[in-house]
């Protein structure tokens, strides 16, 4: 018996000791040969991979030579050896087919840890000895950030070896799963991949085994950056890297199967070139998005060695999205990803779908030339532009079937043939069908017309509507946003003739372009598509029909966001009916409607009714399709948004936290719905005044969602208007002006003027320049937002009677004082009947109309609305503890000009006690100290009231201009105390020197004396 025939009777016996002694009785004469066979049937059945005995047969059947050289593992080096007397082996970190690689302390020149490969003892032959050394040479030929570095090399015990960087990382489909990348996370990181690729190539270097164990990512300075290593197996495009040349020998398979390209996958693959490496990273890339490779290894492990390479070399892998919309984990692997499963398969198909294929041909000719071609092709997909890579044509698919399948096709084409031969004589028996063979005919004819629904619309989209990017049809510079496309294609949609054949295909259409008008958060546009959509399934199928049912819902909706609220409630109760009558009261469609109509009622103030609908949908929703679904969980963030609006904001907090929580362990931290969750989280946290908790969580939705969604998404936009909102209150100006005023413009290119989103950035835009003190240019915008959405909304809608709060504090600042309180009167009124007596923004009217009246001196009629809000204040756990220290201190003023020094001094003093606390260096706190003192003087006793008006009054004037222009007579009352004091006091040198001190302020603040 050869060799080959000793070891394929080897690996057939499965008795540990009969095979011993089989090879004992065989080899007795040949000590080297026993000793070579142990070692090949050692690394045998330690591998993941056994050889099946009739592959070896096929092997010898076939007069192939089997090489025998084969890089087995055996004991190696312990720790604590010391290799070439300054690398001292701590702990063994890898190991390859022919080196170990080890962690090891370097002693000189300088102190650190560094990675150690050597060559394993009993692997000294020849051709692993070359390529070994291989290796070694190739580091030393490349310089690139994203390649471990070779630092030293040299033999120790006649084994050669080399001292590399030492990569602390994770392979990168660890490192992208762990951190719960984003699909558009994981491409970026992949870019650099290809670009070590390239350097390596340009460097006359192939890989020869890129895959993730061989790619890690490492943190410096936190941030991750790809290292490439192991080019173990790497061979030279340009002559020998090492004197001893490596040579494949035939029968020799180089690489690891699950990430081989076709060409690899041969027993003498002699003719590799830098598109292998190209497949490579195209299995990468797959494995980057669905979470495993084409072939998967247990797959490929239950196959014998020549059916293994035949699948790599033959078998068409499934598409990306294909992979991924049939995977048992997708909850989990859309969750690793940041998104829902739906919407990655999505996201999947067709792009990135070519990308990867392209990569992944049998056929290398057709794949990307270079590395760097890859990269740039990922580059073009991340930056919305149309990429290089496009499906095969039907020519070139059906060219490959053929190919592979010759017998198959010639024996179908003898049956296509036979069947058309024999139509003429068969038409006469058609008539004499059966039912059910006319039955038949009907389906294959209801088939026939979706396929052709099918190609009309991929045809629309495609050809008439995405192929508006190339830049060959547009001018030349031209960026068409995503509006424009649309826009595009909704004029397209008109031509009369284009479906008149396809009513059904218009329809699908129709519902497809109002979905993306709306989820632009462009109601307006969407309404008229939906409609559109509605009317011909009704025509076509009838009105409670899948598409009929879905565009009425998408008309209800659209209504709703243009707060057409009684003609949204109107629609959606006439859905619910129709719906409910079909499909039964828990149906998804009848729910959607039933959130409509719910929403609809509590915009319109009636929050009973909405809150009840809410509910019921809430629990039909959890009990039909459980609690984590996503309709369930948007259904219970409905739910929290009216809470929210009622003023119950603590219920609101609640939910939103546990919203944000369930949506992190579906999707990440980055996942869409997880952003929308933390933005109303962030907001309702600023309405109970958690001011700084709220910054921290909109500044992480802000910058998740520039990540995820891109800078200029409406979402993005909208977080960036909450967090200025909540600047201001920071006094964080600056800051606040700035994303506001951006966010506005930005709104402005796709958005009307009197779209939500702008009136609602013009109304924080507002509220900024009042607190820069510009209340002109505050008063103009609040005007244009009150006249917008008066005209919009109801006239008591909440979102206009805090645009009238606003225009009254413009007014207030500017001295208009009766405009003020009337537009103050007219907003608590309204305020009073809707969300009711106890509401946050019913209790700041009360206030600010108290404050006003104190201002105008009409502090017996103040008095009220202040005790009103104080005691809403105090009874609220939304309230904040300055808040209601303002609004005592305004009370407490009330009562010093009525005279009632007695009732005035408590209240003030709980005021500075809130205000010394929380805000000491404020404008109002040192105000409050000399109102206090003023009580005092009131109350005969002048020693304790001295020290508090003058470091008052001091305060008050070093502050002296951030005191707003509606109150910059505090100043001056803050001396009139002190001459009152003084007089009260009979000492006379004090008060004259305080009427002096009046006096020069007079003259230099004459508008004081009024």
């Amino acid at each position: 018996m050869n060799e080959l025939d000793l070891f394929a009777a080897a690996i057939a016996i499965t008795d540990a000791g009969e095979r011993t002694a089989f090879l004992s009785l065989q080899c007795a004469s040949q000590p080297d040969l026993w000793q070579r066979l142990a070692q090949l049937l050692d690394a045998h059945f330690q591998s993941n991979l056994l050889l099946d005995p009739s592959n070896l047969n096929s092997l010898r059947e076939h007069g192939e030579a089997w090489n025998m050289t084969s890089d087995m593992p055996t004991k190696d080096k312990q720790a604590g050896t010391v290799i070439d007397g300054k690398y001292t082996l701590v702990e063994q970190i890898g190991e390859g087919g022919m080196g170990s690689v080890w962690r090891a302390k370097q002693s000189e020149p300088v102190k650190r840890f560094v990675a150690v490969k050597l060559i394993k003892a009993g692997m000294d032959s020849k051709q692993v000895l070359a390529r070994f050394n291989a290796e070694r040479q190739a580091l030393a030929l490349m310089d690139h950030p994203n390649i471990s570095k070779v630092l030293d090399g040299g033999l120790h015990e006649q084994r050669p070896f080399f001292v590399m960087e030492l990569v602390k990382g994770a392979p990168i489909t660890e490192y992208c799963d762990k951190c719960k990348l984003t699909l558009k996370q994981r491409l970026e990181l992949f870019i650099p991949v290809c670009q070590a690729i390239q350097h390596a190539h340009q460097k006359g270097i192939i890989h020869r085994d890129i895959k993730p164990s061989n790619v890690l990512i490492a943190l410096y300075d936190d941030r991750p950056v790809v290292k490439v290593i192991d080019f173990g197996v790497a061979k030279a495009t340009g002559g020998a890297l090492t004197e001893a040349t490596i040579n494949t020998g035939i029968g020799a398979v180089v690489g690891t199967p699950q990430y081989m390209s076709p060409e690899q996958a041969t027993l003498n693959n002699i003719d590799i070139d830098t598109r292998s490496d190209i497949y490579a990273l195209g299995v990468l890339l797959y494995e980057l998005l669905t979470g495993s490779p084409p072939f998967a290894k247990t797959d490929l492990e239950k196959r014998g060695l020549l059916e293994m390479l035949r699948v790599v070399r033959e078998e068409e892998p499934p598409r990306p999205s294909t992979k991924l919309s049939t995977a048992d984990a997708l909850p989990t692997l859309s969750a690793n990803r940041g998104t829902e499963p739906r919407r990655l398969t999505g996201i999947l198909r067709n792009e990135l779908d070519w990308i990867v294929m392209k990569a992944l041909d049998k056929d290398r000719t057709r794949r990307y030339e270079t590395a760097n071609g890859f990269a740039a092709d990922v580059l073009r997909y991340l930056s919305g532009e149309a990429v290089k890579a496009h499906p095969p044509s039907p020519a070139y698919r059906l060219k490959k079937f053929v190919r592979r399948n010759k017998a198959q096709v010639i024996a179908a084409s003898l049956v296509l043939i036979a069947l058309v031969g024999g139509i003429t004589s068969s038409t006469a028996a058609l008539f004499q069908t059966s039912q059910a063979r006319i039955a038949e005919v009907a389906a294959r004819k209801l088939a026939e017309a979706e396929v052709a629904t099918t190609h009309a619309i991929n045809h629309f989209f495609l050809d008439e509507l995405l192929a508006q990017v190339d830049p060959d049809l547009n001018a030349v510079g031209e960026k068409l946003t995503v509006r424009q496309l649309l826009d595009r294609a909704a004029a397209k949609i008109e031509n009369p003739v284009m479906f008149r054949e396809y009513p059904a295909v218009e329809a699908a259409i129709q519902l497809t372009l109002g979905a993306a008008y709306a989820s632009l958060g462009l109601p307006a546009s969407a309404e008229g598509h939906f409609r559109r959509a509605r009317f011909l399934a009704i025509a076509s199928d009838g009105p409670t029909s899948a598409d009929a049912l879905d565009a009425g819902n998408g008309v209800s909706e659209s209504l709703l966001g243009q707060d057409k609220l009684k003609e949204a409630a109107a629609s959606a109760t006439e859905l619910i009916s129709l719906s409910e009558a079909t499909l039964g009261p828990d149906h998804l469609r009848t729910l959607r409607a039933v959130n409509t109509l719910a929403l609809s009622l509590a915009y319109q103030g009636d929050h009973d009714r909405g809150e009840e609908l809410l509910r019921r949908n809430l629990d039909a929703r959890r009990r039909t399709q459980g609690g984590d679904a996503r309709e369930t969980l948007e259904a219970e963030m409905n739910l929290a948004e009216v809470l929210r609006d009622q003023g119950r904001l603590e219920e609101a907090e609640s939910r939103f936290r546990s919203l944000r929580e369930a949506y992190r362990k579906l999707y990440g931290s980055r996942g869409v719905a997880t952003l929308q969750a933390s933005q109303y989280l962030g907001s309702v946290l600023h309405m109970r005044f958690k001011t700084k908790e709220a910054s921290e969580v909109l500044e992480e939705t802000l910058a998740g969602r520039r990540h995820v969604l891109g800078p200029d998404h409406t979402d993005t936009i909208q977080t960036a208007v909450n967090l200025g909102f909540v600047y201001i209150d920071l006094d964080r100006i600056d800051e606040a002006e700035t994303l506001v005023r951006s966010a506005l413009k930005a709104f402005l290119i796709d958005h009307s003027e009197d779209h939500y989103d702008i009136l609602l950035t013009k109304d924080v835009l507002a509220q900024v320049l009042l607190a820069k003190g510009d209340a002109v240019g505050a008063l103009a915008l609040y005007r244009e937002v009150v006249d917008s959405r008066t005209r919009l909304l109801p006239p008591d809608h909440p979102e206009t009677l805090l645009a009238l709060n606003g225009l009254a504090c413009a007014q207030e600042w500017l001295g208009h004082l009766p405009e003020a309180e009337r537009l103050f009167r007219r907003a608590l009124e309204a305020r009073q009947r809707i969300p009711g007596a106890t509401h946050p923004e019913t209790l700041t009217l009360l206030g600010n109309l108290g404050r006003l009246l104190v201002s105008s001196g009409q502090a017996e009629a103040a008095l009220p609305y202040l005790r009103e809000a104080i005691a809403g204040r105090r009874a609220s756990t939304d309230s904040s503890p300055d808040v209601l220290a303002n609004v005592l201190a305004q009370q407490g003023r009330a009562l010093l000009l009525l005279a009632r020094p007695a009732d005035a001094e408590p209240i003030l003093r709980e005021a500075l006690t809130i205000l010394a606390r929380d805000r000491p260096d404020d404008w109002t706190t040192f105000n409050t100290q000399s109102m206090l003192g003023g009580a005092l003087v009131g109350l005969k006793t002048y020693a304790d009231a001295e020290p508090l008006l003058l470091h008052g009054y001091e305060g008050l004037k070093q502050r002296e201009k951030s005191i707003p222009p509606q109150a910059t007579n505090r100043l001056h009352e803050a001396l009139e105390r002190l001459i009152e004091l003084y007089t009260a006091a009979n000492k006379p040198d004090d008060a004259k020197k305080w009427q002096a001190e009046w006096a020069r302020y007079l003259e230099t603040n004459p508008a004081a004396k009024k």
